[in-house]
């Protein structure tokens, strides 16, 4: 029972510290002010992007694509848990979001380049 205490614990203070997508998308360098729901996007995004660590480790050095498959694991499930809060500050932003004219370009889940 302890351990799996420490476990929720591990993963709670994992998500805190990964934040939330809707503040990191309104905040970012190519800002999504303007585009609504941008922080869910944004979270489909970086679990797309996640996915793409082990290809590039193995590419790069066969032993450290071990690691990655399960940073790639830890990584989807704090963005699962972090899609509903954005979805909730996404919706609170969305009158912002709808009067705003949006300065760059909107992120795209399938598109938008991951830089890893």
């Amino acid at each position: 029972m302890r351990k799996v205490m420490m476990f929720f614990a591990a993963l709670a203070t994992c998500s805190i510290l990964q934040g939330c997508m809707t503040i990191r998308s309104k905040m970012a360098e190519d800002t999504q002010i303007g585009h609504p729901y941008s922080g869910v996007i944004g979270d489909a995004l970086g679990t797309r992007c996640i996915w793409e660590m082990p290809k590039v480790a193995k590419e790069k050095d066969g032993t450290s694509y071990f690691a990655s498959v399960p940073i790639s694991i830890l990584g989807t499930i704090i963005y699962l848990i972090d899609t509903p809060f954005s979805l909730f500050g996404d919706t609170l932003l969305l009158p912002l979001d709808v009067v705003k004219e949006p300065t760059r370009e909107r992120w795209s889940p399938f598109s938008t380049p991951c830089n890893v």
